[in-house]
Parts: C-alpha cells; structure tokens; sequence
C-alpha cells in the first residue's frame, strides 16, 4: 500500500543526504518512476544533515494575557514544574502568591492586573523561564539567546549570567519601580538623534536611539502629545 511506504520511509528510514522522490497516484506510478529516473517523474535531492544552531528569542512588555500557556500549564509536567518553582520564589521574594492567580484566572478582575507592570513583568519572566525549560528537557538546546526589554532578564539568566534567584529578584524590583513612576508615553518618529534635540525640554528626553534616523522620545503625556504635534508640523513621520 503507497501509505504504508510513505509511513515507512517517514518514521522507519534513517535520514540519508542523497534521496530520490516522485510525484504519484499509485504504487505501480512511484514503481515506474523510480524504476525510469530519466523519464522526469521521479527528483534527485542533496540533504544537509545534522543539527541546525537554534537562538531562543525572548520578548518584552505587550505579549501578556490572563491564561498565557494555560493547556502547557495543566499538560505538561514539566513546563509546571519550572512555572511552580519560579511563583514559589516570587512568593518568598513578595509575601504573596498573586503572580501564579493573576495569569491563571477566571476572574474578570485580573485582566487590568495582568498588565499592570509590577505583575507583568514577574509573570512574563516566569512564562518565558518555563518554556525555555520545557524545551530544553525536550532536548532543544539554544545555541545563542536574546531577549528584549524584560525579555533581556530571561534571556541572560538561561545563559548563566545570573541565578534564578537573582533574576526574579530584580524583575519584581524592576517592575515596581516602573510601576511607582509617573504615567507616561512614548514617540517613536523617523528622525536623527541630533535633529531631535531641539524638540526636548526637562519633561522630554530621549528614549532609545533604533537607528541613524529613528528615535524615541518619552515624558507626560501631554508633552509628548505636543511633540507630536511639533514633529509633524516640522514634516516629521
């Protein structure tokens, strides 16, 4: 039967680098084929074997909501175990254990505390740690990480730059440090470093510089509302 030798060379074959394939309705076809390869129907391919390098990659703030890995959670052991480990530190670390009902809820209210950043933060580490370690125990191991944002916490502790401990530790500090700050936003516009300056005063700073000709400028957001106005009437996007 054509799928009981499809099913074989898939899960029964050692992966060759030289293979041969074709394109066929019927056992008889795929005999014909590969039996004739002059005649067109049936390929020649040149495999490159071996393990791919493979970079983890972490993101920041944004990426929470309530439930986050939610079916990992209840199904695999593993993914719990390391979820579990991390609220525990968290726990000892804030007196609390809002972190692990905050992301696995079913109430209404903690869809505004989810995005609140002194939980965002936590919880978001605590995700991305776990996922890592569930796919390290399933043997995919990074041969680089990087992360952005809070994403740059998980990305260093995996890679041994800090305890988990110490990554936890700092990620809740640094969460309700930005949490007791001022609201405030952020202006992402196509212009240099040096061409914005003009445009900052003492409650408008820049942000990051992403490039020769991208900036990001931060402050109240009634500041940053009149930059706005003031870039674009200055033919700034």
């Amino acid at each position: 039967a054509l799928a009981d030798a499809a099913y074989t060379l898939q899960a029964g074959r050692k992966s060759f680098p030289h293979r041969r394939f074709c394109v066929c309705g019927s056992i008889h076809e795929a005999a014909e084929a590969l039996s004739h390869p002059e005649s067109g129907k049936a390929f020649s391919a040149h495999v490159k074997t071996g393990r791919r390098p493979v970079v983890f990659m972490f993101p920041g703030q944004g990426a929470q909501y309530v439930n986050m890995g939610a079916e990992l959670y209840r199904t695999e052991p593993d993914f719990r175990e390391a979820a579990d480990h991390c609220f525990r530190i968290a726990a000892s670390l804030t007196g609390n254990d809002d972190f692990r009902n905050i992301l696995y809820s079913k109430a209404m209210d903690d869809e505004g505390r989810i995005n609140e950043t002194e939980f965002t933060q936590p919880i978001l580490f605590i995700f991305e740690y776990a996922l890592a370690a569930l796919l390290m125990k399933w043997g995919i191991q990074p041969d680089a990480v990087i992360g952005h944002s809070l994403g740059e916490y998980t990305a260093a502790c995996l890679a041994g730059i800090f305890s988990l401990e110490d990554a936890l530790e700092l990620v809740i500090s640094r969460g309700r440090l930005i949490q007791s700050l001022s609201p405030g936003a952020m202006l992402s516009a196509a212009i240099s470093e040096r061409e914005l300056m003009p445009f900052l005063n003492r409650d408008r700073s820049v942000a990051a510089v992403n490039a020769s000709n991208r900036c990001v400028a931060s402050g109240p957001f009634p500041e940053i509302e009149k930059l706005d106005q003031s870039l674009r009437a200055a033919g700034y996007e």
